[in-house]
């Protein structure tokens, strides 16, 4: 159990170097600041807990919810408010990128520098305006120039952190509730008319006070009269462009209880017992029944476990942003993860094999892992929509059908890596049928579903942007996956491939998947779907793809060496 942990953790690039040393006032470390954590704040162009505002705030500056793993992410994002001077000179932006480090001057085995060394560093800031050259005359930028346009960024929070601009705490006035303010933005003819705003003004002043000295009692009034949110719209805010935040208390403290309650992290971890419990399970079939029943109920109730966890995190995600959980990488992670489990739990009931309830967990529990743990690669923040997928109709038709079908194929990947992995063992002829027979089955209805999710799309295209069809990458990978698992059905159909050629399609396709899904988002970056787009993890995904077509190489060679005739 030990060295798979290990194992999950180096997957998703949990190694950091040593953490920064960030001093900050002793009262800074004495507070409890639970209270504060359900107050309501526009950030991000919507209004969440500022619990949520904060772990955001500091992830996108730090590259993780905290400056260190002791102060957490409430503490540094008021630490960046009140000491932002003192922590301009010390190494808190997340600046990973090497090969930009090197072009710039910094040191290219660190990972985090200072604002002062970046803000002055004339290499970065002219390799991000190139960057932004490039964007307006609608040429690509280089990787080096991205990632200087990404540090940047994260400079530009660090300042609007500093700054205190970040803690728009206060509705609009009347007509416009969903412009939120800062509190020394609010005229004070409008304070002077409104007793509510005369109280919230006073609540946000003492909050910070009684943070700088460490005052307990007054922060905890201050945050307890803050997180009434007494002052939000019992009914949708309408923003001028069209869009609407939701202002109700009630998606606040949802979305409070999924940042807290962190299901998808649960989920993992339930999955992993299931995954365990399973293999015990089929390893003892044959030494000891009634220890192998145990571990195979343990395994099937640890993933429906999973399933309940997997359940209540949709439906908090889904209460809170009002739409499809799919419209980021992040959340069509979580979606295949849910496939997954959704696929493959019922079909090991079905075909009662403790295998594929082992295959079904390692795959749910990877994907998991790997959303739980890469924040930013993929990012988990809920954020309001570009205009083209402002429709729940077509989104939830096209883009969950579309990725539901991954998720299908991820099991078949699962599936067939164990299959050809068999080529090891000695008679192993029959179990490789079996799972030929699983991952057959799986890739019939992930190509149902990616079809249908293609036909789905040209009728939102067409809807969208006049046309059905026009090769743009998302679309011409999308179909160029579905023929490579075409191949592989008509040819174990046809009788062209066996049992070992359908569990190695299995696996080989799924490069098809990996090229629509995040090629052409992380990878490509062009298009039409460049809502889309994000970058990071090239390199986790090329050693996937490295290590993954190495192994099956090496087992199609075995397969081969064991069976020179065929």
């Amino acid at each position: 159990m030990k060295k798979f942990l290990a194992l999950a953790l180096c997957m998703a690039g949990l190694s950091r170097s040593a953490e920064p040393e960030v001093r900050l006032p002793a009262s800074v470390q004495k507070l409890d600041l639970a209270s504060a954590e359900g107050i309501a704040v526009l950030a991000g162009g919507r209004v969440k807990p500022l619990l949520v505002a904060a772990t955001e705030g500091v992830q996108e500056i730090r590259g993780r919810a905290g400056l260190t793993r002791e102060l957490g992410p409430m503490r540094s994002w008021f630490a960046l408010a009140l000491h932002g001077e003192s922590l301009s000179g010390q190494k808190i932006i997340y600046c990973p990128n090497k090969t930009l480090r090197k072009e710039i001057g910094l040191d290219p085995q660190g990972q985090f520098a200072s604002f002062d060394e970046l803000a002055s560093n004339a290499k970065l800031q002219a390799l991000a305006e190139s960057a932004d050259e490039k964007d307006r005359s609608r040429l690509r930028p280089t990787p080096l120039e991205r990632a200087a346009r990404e540090t940047r960024r994260r400079l530009e929070k660090f300042l609007d952190a500093r700054a205190g601009a970040t803690w728009r705490l206060l509705p609009g006035p009347a007509g416009l509730e969903g412009e939120w303010r800062l509190p020394q933005e609010v005229p004070v003819h409008e304070i002077a008319v409104n007793p509510a705003l005369v109280g919230r003004v006073e609540a946000v002043r003492n909050l910070f006070a009684a943070f700088a000295t460490g005052n307990q009692a007054l922060f905890d009034s201050s945050a307890r009269g803050l997180s009434e949110n007494d002052l939000l719209t019992d009914s949708l805010s309408g923003l001028g462009n069209g869009q609407f935040l939701r202002t109700r208390p009630a998606h606040v403290e949802a979305e409070l209880a999924l940042a807290k309650f962190h299901p998808f992290r649960w989920a993992w971890i339930a999955l992993l017992v299931s995954f365990l419990a399973a293999w015990i399970s089929r390893s003892t079939a044959d030494t000891s029944p009634p220890k192998s029943r145990a571990a195979l109920v343990a395994s099937a109730g640890a993933m429906g476990l999973a399933a309940v966890f997997l359940l209540a995190g949709f439906a908090l995600r889904v209460f809170v942003s009002g739409r499809a959980p799919v419209t980021n990488m992040y959340e069509t992670t979580l979606w295949v993860g849910f496939g997954v489990v959704l696929f493959g739990g019922p079909l090991s009931w079905i075909y009662r094999s403790r295998a594929l309830l082992a295959s079904v967990a390692a795959a749910g529990c990877v994907v998991f892992v790997l959303a739980d743990n890469l924040p930013t690669v993929l990012d988990p923040s809920i954020k309001p929509l570009v205009p083209v997928l402002r429709s729940n109709f077509w989104l939830s038709l096209h883009v969950l059908t579309i990725t539901i079908s991954y998720a299908a194929f991820l099991l078949a990947m699962a599936v067939g890596n164990l299959g050809i992995a068999q080529v090891f063992r000695k008679d192993s002829e029959p179990f490789q049928k079996t799972l030929a027979h699983y991952a057959y089955r799986s890739m019939q209805l992930g190509l149902l579903l990616l079809v249908a999710g293609i036909v789905l799309g040209g009728v939102w295209a067409d809807y969208s942007w006049g046309r059905f069809w026009g090769w743009d990458p998302k679309e011409t990978w999308s179909l160029i996956a579905a023929l490579g698992y075409l191949i592989v059905l008509h040819g174990r159909f046809s009788g062209w491939i066996g049992v070992f050629g359908t569990l190695m399609g299995g696996v080989l396709a799924f490069f098809g998947v990996v090229m629509a899904w995040y090629g052409v988002n992380f990878i490509l970056a062009s298009g039409l779907h460049s809502y889309g787009f994000s970058e990071g993890g090239t390199a986790a995904m090329g050693a996937f793809v490295a290590i993954q077509g190495a192994f099956a190489a090496a087992c199609a060679a075995r397969h081969r060496k064991a069976n020179p005739q065929r």
